[in-house]
């Protein structure tokens, strides 16, 4: 996936554009949702990522477990320290 590999260089805006482009082609795949909140914390778009991480855990409480809930945590903390 292009986005893992842009992720993976630090080249966080090629990284979205690539997870936008595929959640766009198929937007009930919570990998990619889930990949993109990944990046959204790691460029401190702390809305954007809890927005994620929220969607994904609603879909499917199970999905990612129990890594999603320390990155919607995460999140949170960013978004208090604002």
């Amino acid at each position: 996936n292009r986005g893992i590999i842009f992720y993976q260089l630090e080249k966080f805006s090629e990284s979205l554009e690539s997870y936008n482009i595929a959640i766009s082609l198929s937007p009930n795949n919570l990998n990619y949702i889930y990949h993109r909140g990944i990046v959204y914390l790691q460029t401190k778009d702390f809305r954007k990522a809890s927005n994620d991480f929220e969607y994904c855990y609603k879909k499917d409480p199970t999905f990612q477990q129990p890594v999603i809930l320390q990155m919607m945590a995460e999140a949170k903390k960013g978004l208090e320290k604002k």
